[in-house]
């Protein structure tokens, strides 16, 4: 038996910051075990770094999203599904 995933459509680029943010959560906790209790000041930090890096490529995401948004004038957006209004004129018909 054979599973088609392809018309999932999983977007992991929009959920890449929250993908970062969890390995970020598991990582801090994998190392507070194995870590002496004496030596676990660094971990606040490596936190923190593994946040700014979820900050960084939410603003990344951000950006791309806001890019793939331009839709060219007198295309469909896929989107919304609305219509651009393109910036040539439209030609008169002459009726008879």
């Amino acid at each position: 038996m054979t599973i088609n995933l392809s018309g999932i459509g999983i977007d992991y680029i929009a959920i890449l910051p929250e993908l970062v943010v969890v390995g970020t959560a598991i990582v801090v906790l994998f190392l507070e075990l194995v870590v002496p209790p004496d030596r676990r000041q660094w971990l606040a930090a490596a936190t923190v770094v593994g946040l700014l890096g979820a900050l960084a490529v939410l603003a990344g995401v951000l950006i791309g999203l806001s890019r793939a948004r331009q839709v060219p004038a007198g295309t469909v957006n896929q989107a919304d599904h609305s219509v651009q209004p393109s910036a040539e004129p439209i030609p008169a018909t002459a009726t008879t």
